[in-house]
């Protein structure tokens, strides 16, 4: 089922390889892009490519993308977004390309003002107690913390869903240029279990 879906992703309405919309955001991996009126297509983010402690252009991160996500799906079941890998392709001279759904923008917890988000996690408590132990899951597997940042996290059909194509593996593999980021994660997770005690 999942490769007629993914099939049919690859050539309706476009080709993810050859075709994209106007740019929505840009991460430190990944800039996203509008791909028709459900989706969106991540590219890998060339910028700043010398900046980084791991090659995220490379083949071997795609392989440790795609299996990272398929331990975090295993974990965070309905909670990960539903996401598509297609590996780097000769046919089209492109480097990977990743599809997800597309969200509305009012969806996204990034929206919320600081008070508004605490009053938010307070309002769905079950919600954020589910996923705070999922990320903890995560961090044992992983030996690193899920980022679990406002922009990562949308709140669709009553569902707390993460939408980061995240890459823990290579996070951990250079963890010591990552401690400041781990630590801002660790922090964050600390202060939602706190608020949903």
């Amino acid at each position: 089922m999942e490769n007629m879906e993914q099939e049919s992703i690859l050539y309706q309405p476009e080709n993810p390889y050859t075709n994209r919309g106007n740019l929505i955001d840009k991460g430190n991996d990944f800039e996203v892009y509008e791909f028709g009126d459900e989706y969106v297509v991540k590219l890998p983010n060339e910028e700043h490519q010398e900046e980084r402690p791991y090659n995220n252009m490379s083949p071997e991160f795609y392989e440790r993308l795609v299996d990272d996500y398929s331990v975090l799906k295993g974990i965070f079941g309905e909670n990960l977004a539903e996401t598509y890998f297609f590996p780097p392709s000769k046919e089209w001279e492109s480097n990977y390309r990743i599809i997800q759904k597309r969200y509305k923008p009012e969806e996204f917890l990034s929206n919320l003002s600081g008070q508004e988000l605490i009053q938010f996690i307070k309002e769905h408590k079950e919600e954020f107690r589910d996923i705070v132990n999922k990320v903890k899951q995560a961090q044992e597997h992983f030996g690193v913390p899920v980022d679990l940042t406002p922009r990562n996290l949308v709140f669709h059909e009553g569902k707390l869903i993460i939408i980061e194509t995240d890459c823990p593996t290579e996070r951990f593999n250079h963890r010591s240029d990552y401690e400041r980021k781990i630590e801002r994660e660790m922090n964050r997770i600390a202060l939602v279990e706190e608020l949903v005690k």
